[in-house]
């Protein structure tokens, strides 16, 4: 199975907290979970593993991502203290999870076979992990997200390169691409069945993040001026979409509300030395949460609205965003 780094490993639930992983790189990476008012803890990694990395957190504090050595990747369950190995897909070696619902079902990839080419999206549920299939055409495919209906988006390698919405029941839908691009990825999704992810021409350096929303199709997000590439990597209940954009400023955290996409480090104060890379979760209250760069070193971030009537708090800024004026905040955490 080869590692991907499509979708940026952060996740936020609705308490704030958030997951990922902290190191120094390579074989020093752990997994983490950062909760308000606690702090970060170290979640380790499953019996014989040296690496971890958390990718995704539910209403309850579960925590899912994947563990290993380097070359080779164990999907788990974080619950209670305790990180479980959720196994492998008949014939397979390697697994890895991305997403969990409120429900506890989880999506991922697993391989059938010791080469990649044999990916499969899954669904892990009850203790037992069923595969998810391809789209017409067969290849490889990789789960990514997954919301409350059971619902997951992902990507299909196979005759065509397409980002799928799998809905129980149904099956993979092919949400196809961009007008004058050839491949798509899907990242994130919300419980209405709205997902966000990439479409791109292959080795080109040119992509622009997309918001599909069914029964309307695909809508470009476009990029921020100057930059060749974005991304989108979450969406909440409201539609509210972050990602990152790429090009001649470097990485860019974006917002993309009410049609129109923001840097999101014009919504924090300057002054507070900060440069926000990467914009990877949001959650309903929308607490934003990414990676940047500040004192010379890359961390996690926080990123928090503050309502009127405040009173001035350091390191904010006022502006208008998302249908209300509000201020922002970023802290590492």
């Amino acid at each position: 199975m080869s590692t991907r780094n499509v979708k940026t490993l952060y996740g936020i639930n609705a308490s704030g907290q958030v997951v990922g992983y902290s190191g120094a790189g390579g074989g020093n990476n752990h997994a983490f979970l950062y909760t308000p008012g606690t702090g970060m803890k170290d979640l380790g990694t499953l019996p014989g593993d040296v690496i971890s990395y958390a990718t995704g957190i539910n209403a309850s504090g579960q925590v899912v991502g994947y563990s290993g050595t380097g070359t080779l990747w164990h999907a788990f369950l974080y619950s209670g203290g305790v990180m479980t190995n959720l196994g492998l897909l008949p014939g397979g070696t390697q697994s890895m999870a991305d997403g969990i619902n409120n429900s506890g079902q989880i999506s991922g990839t697993a391989n059938t076979a010791p080469e990649y080419q044999n990916d499969q999206a899954f669904i892990y549920s009850r203790g037992v992990m069923t595969p998810l299939g391809t789209l017409p055409g067969g290849g490889r495919s990789f789960g990514q997200d997954i919301n409350a209906s059971g619902q997951v988006t992902g990507g299909n390698e196979g005759a065509n390169y397409h980002a799928f919405l799998y809905t129980p029941g149904s099956g993979m839908t092919d949400l196809g691409v961009l007008p004058y691009q050839s491949r798509s990825v899907g990242i994130g999704i919300n419980d209405s069945g709205q997902v966000v992810g990439v479409s791109f021409i292959p080795d080109t350096g040119a992509g622009h993040a997309f918001l599909y929303t069914p029964g309307f199709g695909m809508t470009d997000l476009g990029t921020l001026p100057g930059q060749a590439w974005s991304q989108g990597g979450d969406i909440n209940a409201g539609g509210q979409v972050v990602g990152y954009t790429s090009g001649a400023y470097g990485l860019r955290a974006f917002l993309y509300s009410g049609g129109a996409m923001t840097d999101l480090n014009t919504l924090i104060d300057p002054s507070a030395g900060w440069a926000l890379s990467l914009a990877c979760a949001i959650n309903d209250s929308d607490w934003i949460t990414g990676s940047g760069d500040v004192g010379g070193q890359t961390h996690a971030y926080l990123v928090t609205p503050v309502p009127e009537p405040i009173s001035l708090v350091s390191g904010t800024i006022g502006l208008a965003c998302i249908g209300a004026y509000v201020k922002r905040r970023a802290r590492r955490l």
